[in-house]
């Protein structure tokens, strides 16, 4: 099976709704069909941590048998091109290329697609009260195509770059955003070395193709996103300390200061998301032959989000209290381990499939 080949059955994939791990596993037995070494499943993206928040006052957070007939009726099935076939070609011949999480994509509407483990949180989020808040997303910035030779990622918008004459003691006037990327093993730099270089700025990087999965295992790419803090901001950070402090050790103390921080910090979330769905990603990929192409993308929600969020939310204030009031108690060890389980479940559950990716023509 040829390269061109083997991307024509991915980007067919995507129109297959499919568990992940099923769809995952038919790819792999093409990687496997064309000699290829199979890369297995998807690290599932954690939950959310289970450290208590350690500086209230500062307000800072740091912190997701059917298989074997369906690869063997995608990998049977004639290419458009090839004699014999039925169909006309659908996908371009020669130099072709898509941003991975929208050709693996099920369909949401035109040119729209729900992106699995498209959007994540970098584990870094917190503020000044009174004057800004951040949050700083992971993106998988995956290409899949035919005869790439490099990428390019460039972030655009309005909001993109720091804002002129911003400085950490004052109000921030207008939300902003920019990239970067955290080593991922500072482990391997001795003393007095630098970390290396990422090839970035605050607004694009470039990688080659081939080079994907090694830049991946090197960094955590990462959109920061700063935006100004609002009257519904602040009422949920006063409430989220007001009831920390409340707590008397009571099941119901515990639950209310677990809704209240999960309250604040989904808010916090949701305005990072907010600044995401103002920037358009563009991919400007050089093939092997010289040519250029550019590709755009933006950044949505699924309409229930807000609802799938909630929900998960307050399973989470539940089974949290639920360990807080028994975690020390000798007598009720047995109802700690059922909620830690509990609660363990349903952070490998939290959902990987709220965004949306919409390519633009």
């Amino acid at each position: 099976m040829s390269n061109q080949q083997f991307e024509r059955f991915r980007m067919r994939a995507r129109r297959v709704t499919l568990p992940e791990d099923v769809r995952e596993s038919v790819i792999d037995e093409m990687r496997v069909e064309r000699g290829d070494r199979a890369r297995g499943p998807r690290r599932a993206r954690r939950g959310r941590p289970v450290t208590r928040r350690a500086v209230v006052a500062a307000g800072l957070g740091t912190l997701g048998v059917a298989a074997g007939y369906l690869a063997l009726s995608v990998i049977a099935r004639p290419d458009p091109a090839e004699p014999g076939a039925d169909a006309p070609a659908t996908e371009p011949e020669g130099n072709f290329f898509a941003l991975a999480a929208y050709a693996d994509g099920a369909p949401y509407g035109d040119n729209t697609v729900i992106a699995r483990q498209m959007v994540g949180s970098a584990g870094s989020r917190g503020g000044r009260p009174g004057l800004y808040w951040y949050a700083a997303r992971t993106l998988n910035f995956s290409v899949t195509g035919a005869g790439i030779e490099k990428i390019a990622y460039t972030l655009e918008g309005d909001v993109v770059g720091f804002p002129e004459g911003a400085a950490e003691e004052t109000p921030l006037e207008r939300p902003y955003a920019y990239l970067d990327a955290l080593y991922n093993h500072p482990d391997q730099v001795g003393d007095g070395e630098a970390y290396p270089d990422h090839g970035g700025t605050l607004d694009g990087f470039t990688v080659d193709y081939a080079g994907q999965e090694q830049d991946q295992d090197d960094f955590n790419r990462q959109i920061w996103t700063h935006f100004p803090t609002d009257d519904e901001l602040e009422e949920l950070y006063r409430q989220q300390n007001a009831l920390f402090e409340a707590r008397d050790g009571t099941y119901e103390s515990e639950l209310a200061d677990r809704r209240a921080s999960n309250a604040f910090w989904s808010a916090v979330e949701r305005r990072s998301i907010d600044v995401l769905m103002q920037l358009t990603l563009a991919l400007t990929v050089t093939f092997e032959n010289g040519e250029t192409k550019t590709k755009r993308y933006t950044i949505g929600i699924r309409d229930d989000y807000d609802d799938v969020i909630a929900t998960f939310d307050e399973k989470d204030a539940e089974l949290s209290a639920q360990m807080s009031i028994y975690q020390d108690n000798p007598d009720h060890q047995e109802e700690y381990e059922e909620a830690y389980q509990d609660w363990q479940e349903l952070m490998e559950s939290y959902p990987d499939d709220l965004f949306t990716l919409t390519e633009l023509t």
